[in-house]
């Protein structure tokens, strides 16, 4: 079977009817597309303007709080009370050099509990010398 050809005419044209046809529905298509783009890109928008509206509310809570609570400490000043507990035995030599240390310790509520066992060498008079002049001081 032999198939029919059709004239040069004819077929130039049925084939400029088809690409007449695929261009405007590859147009419609490609509008759909950058129309579902453009929403999808509004809606990403909207979402993330949302979410740094959010970040950026907590951001400035949140500085808040740090500022106040800045300020609270720069008013106020905060120490717990400490206590330095010395056990000494037979350090009559070395114990001057302590206490003139922990005299001039860079802390605002301390005290100073010198413990003294038997020592044999004068110790316990040179701490009570010392507890005499530093209220701090206190000997066991």
């Amino acid at each position: 079977m032999r198939q029919k050809r059709l004239p040069p005419s004819t077929s130039t044209e049925l084939s400029g009817v088809m690409s007449e046809f695929e261009r405007k529905e590859t147009e419609a298509r490609l509008q759909t597309l950058e129309k579902e783009v453009e929403d999808y890109r509004q809606k990403l928008y909207q979402c993330f303007y949302s979410y740094e509206r959010e970040a950026k509310c907590l951001l400035d809570r949140f500085y808040s709080l740090v500022r106040r609570h800045v300020d609270a400490l720069e008013n106020e000043v905060i120490s717990l009370p400490v206590t330095v507990v010395l056990p000494c035995r037979n350090q009559a030599s070395s114990i001057e050099g302590s206490c003139r240390a922990l005299r001039y310790l860079d802390y605002l509520d301390y005290r100073v509990v010198f413990i003294d066992y038997a020592s044999t060498v004068g110790t316990a008079d040179v701490i009570r010398q010392w507890v005499k002049r530093v209220p701090i001081f206190y000997l066991l």
